[in-house]
């Protein structure tokens, strides 16, 4: 068993990851990343998923401009409580880190 098995993860949402536009850059443990994704998600009602790059994760969004700014709003109400999660956040059409250069794998997977 992996570790990734024992994180009991739920499988990532892959129209998100393949076209997802990267939100926030995250430093944390699995479980703690995937429970803030899950709650900016919920609370800005928006579609959110994470991916792993090296040692930092990407918060992922999917969705219209208007749904952008609901988690950016999130983010700002929730900014306090996430401590040291957040690294960085990044502006609109920023593509993270890797996700440019990551394009033509992105393209490729079918899911």
């Amino acid at each position: 068993m992996s570790a990734v098995d024992e994180l009991d993860l739920e499988l990532c949402d892959g129209e998100v990851f393949l076209n997802g536009e990267a939100v926030a850059l995250l430093q944390g443990k699995p479980k703690e990343i995937e429970h803030w994704v899950k709650l900016v998600a919920e609370e800005a009602n928006a579609r959110l998923d994470w991916q792993a790059t090296g040692y930092v994760a990407q918060m992922l969004h999917l969705g219209d401009k208007d749904s952008r700014i609901r988690v950016e709003v999130v983010l700002d109400e929730l900014s306090s409580r996430m401590g040291k999660v957040v690294l960085k956040r990044l502006a609109l059409n920023d593509p993270g880190i890797y996700r440019r250069s990551q394009r033509k794998i992105l393209e490729g997977i079918k899911r």
